[in-house]
């Protein structure tokens, strides 16, 4: 049977690597295993980073859904922030990821031009004292 073959093939490779792993969990919609299995990708590696940046767009229907998931209510952290950090890092360790995104339906477009941005300076550098 043609489809129990693909799907022998399919698991073959989704368990070769862990990078595999992620990526063909997210090529069928699994975002929650492709999440999982990022954690064991080396995190100062560039197609980690890209990753990182990709589950958490597909993880939402629109950027606004991405910028209300506050993941850090201490510091208001949302899963957007987070994946422009991921994106930032990303270019910063290989330039060839941004265009890449450029044209990844996966990045959001804002999500995208916003990285190409420098990173404001940390809140703490502000100076209030007048």
């Amino acid at each position: 049977n043609k489809s129990e073959e693909g799907q022998k093939v399919f698991n073959t490779v989704r368990n070769s690597t862990d990078r595999n792993r992620v990526g063909m969990n997210l090529a069928v919609g699994n975002i929650g295993l492709a999440r999982n299995a990022l954690g064991k990708l080396p995190q100062d590696d560039p197609v980690t980073q890209y990753l990182n940046a990709q589950v958490l767009c597909r993880n939402h229907d629109s950027v606004m859904g991405m910028k209300n998931a506050i993941v850090d209510f201490t510091t208001y952290e949302s899963e957007y922030d987070k994946a422009l950090a991921y994106l930032r890092k990303c270019f910063e360790m290989d330039e060839k990821y941004k265009k890449i995104a450029e044209t990844d339906w996966d990045i959001y477009e804002e999500l995208y031009k916003e990285a190409l941005q420098p990173a404001p300076p940390p809140m703490d550098y502000y100076d209030y004292s007048y």
